[in-house]
């Protein structure tokens, strides 16, 4: 493995040589910089052909945010996810910033990168019957309280689509509130593991991340209904 990493190294040297403009890499380069980058490894020592690597090539390690250690096994935390950039890179896009995300189905965070592009929508909104209201827990209870046989069918669908917009609103809730809040939850949980691993903040991990699992099913499958929408 570490002949392949090197092989690797001096590729990206080769490349670097034949780049002139904005420049970045990003991914897991399975080495580190830094004695920092490691804990609870029995062996701390940085790679130095890593390190020899990035200073060759000109490259800037990108600042990032949230928890240092990209990647968790047992007792072990280790940074091993990151970005580098040339100069030319941080000209143009000088308030880059890498984001250390949550973990889920991996012993890695996915790492997102940021040029402080931000994008608006202005889509008016109307009622709709979502498709991800199904997985709530209590849906199918609201349902059968709230469907009025005793009145005809377009008078039902309108008594119905007013007690549904305010059992979205107070019950449901909004899916980007809910992630940002669970997401917000599991960074704090994941940095409470990073300092030091105890089988209750393991268990509360595991229950926040099921509950984040449901909380994406109902968010892609808003995106299917508003594609087919």
């Amino acid at each position: 493995m570490r002949r392949l990493r090197k092989h690797l190294w001096q590729y990206l040297i080769a490349l670097s040589s034949l780049i002139s403009s904005p420049w970045v890499v990003l991914g897991d380069f399975n080495a580190t910089l830094s004695h920092a980058d490691r804990q609870g490894c029995s062996s701390d020592s940085p790679e130095h052909s890593f390190q020899d690597m990035v200073s060759i090539c000109g490259l800037h390690d990108l600042d990032y945010c949230a928890p240092h250690y990209t990647w968790t096994c047992g007792s072990r935390s280790v940074h091993l996810d990151r970005g580098f950039c040339n100069s030319r890179w941080f000209e143009h896009f000088l308030n880059s910033l890498l984001h250390h995300l949550i973990r889920m189905k991996s012993d890695h965070r996915p790492i997102l990168l940021s040029t402080n592009n931000q994008v608006y929508s202005l889509r008016p909104h109307n009622f709709k019957y979502f498709a991800g209201w199904s997985l709530h827990r209590d849906f199918k209870k609201f349902v059968e309280e709230n469907w009025l046989n005793s009145l005809s069918i377009s008078e039902a669908i309108h008594h119905f689509s007013l007690v549904a917009s305010k059992w979205n609103s107070d019950v449901f809730g909004s899916l980007g509130r809910n992630k940002k809040f669970l997401m917000a939850r599991i960074r704090d949980v994941q940095r409470c593991l990073d300092r030091k691993r105890t089988a209750n903040m393991v268990k509360l991990e595991a229950k926040l991340l099921r509950e984040l699992d449901i909380l994406l099913d109902q968010e892609e499958i808003l995106w299917k209904q508003k594609s087919t929408g």
